[in-house]
């Protein structure tokens, strides 16, 4: 069963997505050429898939905690509120990007010892994923801090952020993001013996 950061993910996290692709597909027209730079919008594309990753992960995170706490039977309100904010502070997910490393810490947190490896033993494109997270991130500072050699970089890289790439971003976050709540459910389940969700 899906978490409800998955499905916030498959739906309104989507939706803001989609409405952007829907403005770029509505610039650039159906034929052939363009009619218009969509240059702009393929960087306000990337600025809201590594934004809507970001939500989905830490939402998913705290989700998580919220069913160890409640796993743990404290059932005080007082000390499980205490308890929510020792364990979400300094966490990367708050206050940086998605990063593989900030991913890899956060969870670790949760008891999921090198997040990257469980990963790659469910599907085997987690090393793609790892990268992909990397070069969306790098792509995202460049554009949300207007760094120039960044973006530069990333082009001379043979990273040239078009259509293209971004629906190929997107389908594979759907891929990681469905991967990492499957992990998450199986991790959670044997640590508490109870499905979270």
């Amino acid at each position: 069963m899906p978490s409800p950061a998955y499905v916030a993910w498959q739906t309104k996290r989507r939706q803001r997505i989609d409405e952007l692709l829907a403005a770029h597909q509505a610039v650039r027209g159906n034929g052939p050429g363009r009619r218009w730079n969509t240059q702009q919008l393929n960087w306000a594309l990337v600025l809201r898939l590594a934004a809507e990753f970001q939500g989905y992960a830490r939402e998913l995170n705290d989700l998580a905690w919220d069913h160890i706490i409640s796993a743990s039977g404290i059932g005080v309100p007082q000390v499980e509120r205490v308890i929510r904010i020792q364990v979400s502070a300094n966490r990367k997910l708050d206050t940086g990007n998605a990063t593989p490393s900030a991913l890899a810490e956060d969870f670790k947190r949760l008891g999921i010892v090198k997040l990257w490896d469980v990963l790659g033993q469910v599907d085997s494109r987690a090393p793609e994923w790892n990268k992909l997270l990397s070069i969306l991130n790098t792509a995202r500072n460049g554009f949300a801090h207007a760094d120039e050699f960044k973006v530069a970089a990333l082009k001379r890289d043979g990273h040239s952020i078009n259509l293209h790439k971004i629906r190929s971003w997107l389908r594979d976050l759907d891929n990681l993001a469905s991967t990492l709540d499957d992990v998450v459910h199986g991790y959670l389940s044997a640590l508490t013996n109870k499905a979270p969700w």
